[in-house]
């Protein structure tokens, strides 16, 4: 992850992190978070083959083909994971991932607003709910 970007990451956990009562602790944290981005380049793009026959009455026939075929579109596209790990031995306890379209021309401000939606969409769930035995 690019340096800009992983601080706007992290700034946005930190943010929804202590919406929900937690704060950063060197000394004896409740978990640790690792955070994964990956970028990658997605093209998509479709063909078509069409054919038709016309056969008039009292006449000649006639037959087409066609063949169409979209412009490539090249997208960029990232992967945010977020692993919430037990501190003892850094087992997952806790995970989110989600992917979405990256928008090059945006402003500093869009993308962390980007962002910031993102992560919240991501942590809703967060803490899990524990189960009653």
């Amino acid at each position: 992850m690019e340096d800009l970007t992983e601080k706007r990451f992290t700034q946005a956990v930190n943010t929804q992190l202590g919406a929900k009562g937690y704060s950063q602790s060197t000394e004896s944290p409740d978990f640790l978070i690792a955070m994964e981005g990956i970028k990658k380049t997605v093209s998509s793009g479709s063909t078509a083959v069409g054919a038709s026959i016309g056969v008039p009455i009292g006449g000649r026939g006639s037959m087409s083909v066609g063949v169409g075929k979209s412009k490539e579109r090249v997208k960029q596209e990232g992967t945010l994971t977020l692993n919430f790990l037990d501190r003892t031995n850094n087992a997952i306890i806790w995970q989110a991932s989600a992917t979405a379209a990256i928008q090059q021309k945006s402003s500093p401000e869009e993308q962390q607003q980007a962002i910031n939606q993102i992560i919240a969409e991501l942590m809703k769930n967060f803490p899990p709910q524990r189960t009653k035995k």
